[in-house]
């Protein structure tokens, strides 16, 4: 409303009045393991594998992994919190590591393009990751403002 921000991303789906939303993408969660760890050959992730791997839970996403604790205890299986760290310390945290982080796909598969880590799929369903663009209305037709998010949807979709 003060003007402070251009836009915002956010799960949120409808802006009411004063903000529109629009959808710019969605996604899924994966494992993320290092390149090292022993699982990471494995072809598949059992939920008896992922619930004997100590896990790292980031603290900073305000993503809500409980989907793995219900998937695990369905299998009588629950999950190890090894350590809770803020997605800034992840990577250290992470490589060189027996530790397992759930993360949504997009970040996984950017951080093993620069850290020696592996993508696995999950062995149960992971609920999708919808992230929205939002802006304030008063700022619709403004052609700069315009230009902008047209670059975050393209981006977006990259």
């Amino acid at each position: 409303d003060a003007g402070g921000a251009d836009v915002a991303f956010s799960t949120l789906i409808e802006g009411g009045d004063r903000f529109r939303c629009v959808r710019v993408m969605d996604d899924d969660y994966v494992a993320l393991l290092d390149r090292d760890h022993a699982a990471a050959t494995e072809p598949h992730l059992s939920a008896e594998l992922v619930a004997a791997i100590p896990h790292v839970a980031i603290t900073s996403s305000g993503d809500d992994t409980s989907f793995i604790d219900e998937a695990l205890e369905q299998c009588g299986l629950a999950r190890k919190i090894a350590a809770r760290v803020p997605f800034l310390s992840l990577v250290l945290v992470l490589v060189n590591s027996n530790l397992l982080a759930v993360v949504p796909r997009r970040v996984a598969v950017d951080l093993t393009r620069i850290c020696p880590l592996v993508v696995k799929e999950l062995p149960f369903p992971s609920p999708r990751i919808a992230l929205s663009l939002i802006w304030h209305r008063r700022v619709e037709n403004h052609a700069a403002h315009r230009w902008l998010r047209d670059m975050i949807r393209s981006s977006a979709r990259a």
